[in-house]
């Protein structure tokens, strides 16, 4: 009888099981971790009323197995609270549209009078119908503050003190938004009025001052359009003149 063979110096022999005792061991191993993820109920933190997502039936014989789905319907709400009501995204869209609105306007492209006149039109037409959080209160009110120091730059020609004023009663309707009807009572009724009336008087202007950008850039328009034409009938009567000599 041949001997075995001796491995080489420093390589240990591995003694592997048989193939079936091995393949049963593996068998039964995964069997008990599916069994113990199946029946474990810590590992769906995710539904803490309701246990794992699925329950097998027990049955006996070749029968099917049925399965009883046991996650909520979407009308039973959630462990955290109800979904919130499309009034309620709708409100949180509008504050993040101005919000965006208002940081557009700082940036070094944009036509400020245009975006702003444009966002303050919108403000007015808008009324809040919840009250809005503190956090949303204070982002807004620093993204019209931004503004506010963008306009005074950008629009030179227009008194610095009336762009504070107007943007300061911007600021005063949204901390109005974010006011309870306690808060709101102990003002005096005219300071929010006379805020609405600041902002349309500052969205007129801005208007005004678009406006006379847009006739201004027309009217170079048609100059730029006169002199293409003068230009061209010189050159025209230049060439006409050296094909005649």
């Amino acid at each position: 009888m041949a001997a075995a063979p001796v491995p080489p110096l420093g390589i240990l022999p591995i003694a592997r099981p048989e193939p079936r005792r091995r393949a049963a061991g593996i068998c039964g191993q995964f069997k008990l971790r599916t069994q113990n993820l199946a029946e474990s109920r810590s590992i769906f933190p995710i539904f803490p009323r309701y246990g794992p997502p699925y329950r097998h039936h027990r049955t006996t014989g070749s029968e099917p197995m049925p399965t009883e789905y046991i996650i909520p319907y979407a009308d039973d709400g959630h462990a955290e609270g109800d979904p919130p009501s499309r009034d309620v995204i709708e409100f949180d869209e509008q504050i993040d549209r101005f919000i965006f609105s208002f940081w557009k306007v700082t940036l070094p492209h944009v036509d400020v009078a245009f975006e702003l006149s444009w966002v303050l039109g919108c403000l007015r037409k808008f009324r809040a119908p919840f009250q809005l959080d503190v956090e949303r209160r204070d982002k807004l009110i620093k993204a019209i503050a931004d503004a506010a120091v963008s306009v005074v730059r950008r629009l030179p020609n227009y008194q610095p003190g009336n762009i504070i004023v107007c943007m300061s009663a911007v600021a005063v309707i949204v901390e109005h938004w974010a006011e309870d009807e306690q808060q709101q009572e102990a003002h005096h009724p005219h300071r929010i009025e006379d805020a609405w009336l600041h902002v349309r008087m500052f969205e007129r202007d801005l208007r005004n001052i678009s406006d006379y950008a847009w006739l201004q850039q027309r009217k170079a328009q048609r100059q730029q359009e006169v002199v293409r034409d003068l230009v061209a009938t010189a050159i025209g009567q230049v060439g006409a003149e050296k094909v005649a000599a």
